[in-house]
């Protein structure tokens, strides 16, 4: 019987030896990344970033083979206290901002646009456009279905909100039709500076009208003449100056009617289905929410990584808004309105 034991522990021992043996140099290696990490952030932060995302994905890869290794569990907490402070990653709570319930019973958000402080959401079954302050949460009914009965997009910029419909743009304030339909299909439309931006995706253009003393001037073909971008899959349309178009498979970025080169860089894991971006002349990122990943990532307007974002909620939002003064994203979720306090 005890050579029986014996032979049993010998092979056991053997055995955790050559289970060790396995993974020793992986955890070496991540353990390395982790110290580097640490040391060159102040530096480097980009490096930084990429060197605790790869410790992680070691780490999480030794603890998906069931190993019992309290040294894989000491470096799990230590990549753990590191995700905020180097990879910006901030497990959040999305509460609720407004309830737009109290101030038009039943009401749906499914389209939100916004201007400075002001947030406009359009019930499109309501038939109502309610206005909400970001910084007070004043919120007020802006019109109902004699002024956006139709309506299927719309844009702000300064005191004026646009509506597209079917027959072209409305001003709400005086109800005049500011733009005739002179396009096929359905369009989004953008304000910026006064003037008055279509995407049309059907014929993948952009037309500009000018703001006019008298209304708006002819439409302009806002590309550049040998631009010819794929616009048909266009979900959502931004402008800071730039146009940035959210399309199937990435982001678009064009400026004074020229693509311009634009790629997300550091972000783990990688942005492969965003349902939304938000960016614009008052804001110095672009924020991205990506619903099947539970999160909105924050990039520099030339792509580089600086944070993200992550809630169970955020995986029904449909749309944000940001202020960056007030601290706050703000989505539309299953048509209610909340919130996330930024880690500034």
């Amino acid at each position: 019987v005890i050579l029986s034991l014996s032979i049993y522990f010998g092979i056991q021992k053997k055995s955790d030896i050559d289970i060790k043996a396995r993974y020793i140099e992986k955890l070496s290696i991540a353990k390395h990344q982790v110290e580097e990490a640490e040391q060159i952030y102040p530096l480097n932060s980009s490096r930084a970033r990429s060197l605790l995302t790869e410790a992680r994905g070691s780490v999480l890869a030794l603890k998906s083979e069931n190993i019992q290794d309290p040294e894989i569990d000491l470096l799990q907490k230590r990549v753990e206290e590191n995700e905020k402070i180097i990879l910006g990653e901030y497990a959040t709570e999305v509460g609720p901002f407004i309830d737009l319930s109290l101030l038009s019973e039943g009401f749906v958000g499914d389209l939100m646009t916004s201007s400075q402080d002001e947030i406009y959401i359009l019930d499109s079954k309501g038939v109502k456009l309610v206005s909400i302050n970001i910084e007070t949460e004043r919120s007020e009914i802006v019109a109902g279905p004699a002024k956006i009965g139709g309506t299927y997009n719309l844009s702000a910029y300064a005191d004026n909100v646009y509506v597209a419909k079917n027959d072209g743009i409305f001003e709400i304030n005086s109800g005049k039709k500011e733009i005739d339909d002179n396009w096929e299909g359905k369009v989004f439309i953008s304000s910026y500076a006064g003037n008055i931006y279509v995407i049309d995706k059907d014929s993948s253009r952009i037309l500009r009208y000018s703001r006019l003393d008298t209304g708006f001037s002819s439409e302009y073909e806002w590309l550049a003449q040998d631009v010819i971008p794929n616009l048909t899959t266009t979900t959502k349309v931004v402008i800071d100056g730039s146009i940035w178009i959210l399309v199937e498979g990435g982001i678009l970025k064009f400026t004074h009617g020229n693509p311009q080169p634009f790629e997300l860089s550091n972000i783990f894991p990688e942005v492969t289905k965003p349902k939304s971006i938000y960016t614009s002349e008052e804001l110095d990122d672009l924020y991205i929410l990506e619903q099947d990943k539970k999160r909105v990532v924050v990039v520099t307007k030339i792509g580089e990584y600086k944070e993200q974002y992550l809630s169970e909620k955020l995986r029904n939002a449909t749309d944000l808004v940001v202020s960056e003064k007030d601290k706050k994203i703000i989505l539309l979720i299953e048509g209610k309105l909340f919130a996330i306090n930024m880690n500034r």
